[in-house]
């Protein structure tokens, strides 16, 4: 803080970025939960990852025109982040998520350390959506 600059007591300056993993369990939501009233009160941006399995990923079926390839069947990890921002946008932030294959930890990890985040915030959970 510099000379003049009066400390308001919320921390706004605290965390510039927050990534958090998630998944379907309580414990991820818990640490979502947390992430997100972090965020809203430190002016943070927030970043949501989950992490899922490749081979669970299947492409669209075949001979289905472009502008319908995608929309047929969400992978379940792009429904937990659309929920999951939708439930963010609610209290005024505006999260960037992050849909990834691979090990949950390594994920989230390689995630925070890209975006130069201060506050990973890690939960027990085994992504396997």
């Amino acid at each position: 803080m510099r000379h003049g600059d009066v400390d308001t007591g919320v921390g706004e300056l605290m965390f510039k970025k927050i990534v958090v993993g998630a998944d379907d369990s309580s414990t991820a939501a818990a640490a979502v939960d947390a992430a997100m009233t972090l965020a809203a009160l430190c002016g943070a941006e927030l970043h949501i990852v989950t992490a899922y399995k490749a081979e669970k990923a299947k492409p669209p079926p075949a001979g289905v025109p472009d502008e319908f390839r995608y929309s047929l069947s969400a992978h379940p990890a792009d429904l937990l982040l659309q929920g999951l921002a939708a439930k963010a946008k609610a209290i005024n932030l505006d999260p960037i998520v992050h849909p990834a294959t691979g090990e949950p930890a390594d994920t989230l990890t390689s995630i925070a350390a890209k975006e130069t985040a201060e506050f990973p915030v890690f939960a027990d959970y085994e992504a396997d959506v």
